[in-house]
């Protein structure tokens, strides 16, 4: 077991970046968290990354943001989206169930 440099002793605990500058870079650190007067103890466990490595995954991680936040509205909405889906295909005027719509340029 590794200790940091808090007196009494602390372990170690090993901690995953998600910054901009370390995207998914394991780091060990002390286990107390700074707001809780941890002894600034830092070591990187992983290589550093080159810099196109880095913005690679830095867009990753923001589409991957972006794409849960969209499911998300999506999801709160899907409720009113299947309403009037049905409103529609139960509507007077379709046939079979389906609207026919012919669209000219």
């Amino acid at each position: 077991m590794e200790f940091c440099n808090y007196r009494p002793l602390v372990s170690v605990v090993v901690r995953t970046s998600w910054t901009n500058e370390n995207p998914g870079e394991r780091l060990k650190s002390c286990k107390k968290l700074r707001a809780y007067g941890a002894c600034g103890f830092l070591c990187w466990v992983d290589p550093e990354m080159c810099e196109r490595s880095k913005r690679v995954i830095s867009r990753l991680l923001r589409r991957i943001r972006d794409l849960e936040a969209e499911k998300s509205s999506f999801d709160e909405g899907e409720v009113s989206t299947r309403q009037s889906y049905t409103t529609a295909y139960d509507s007077p005027g379709t046939r079979g169930g389906l609207s026919y719509v012919a669209i000219f340029h």
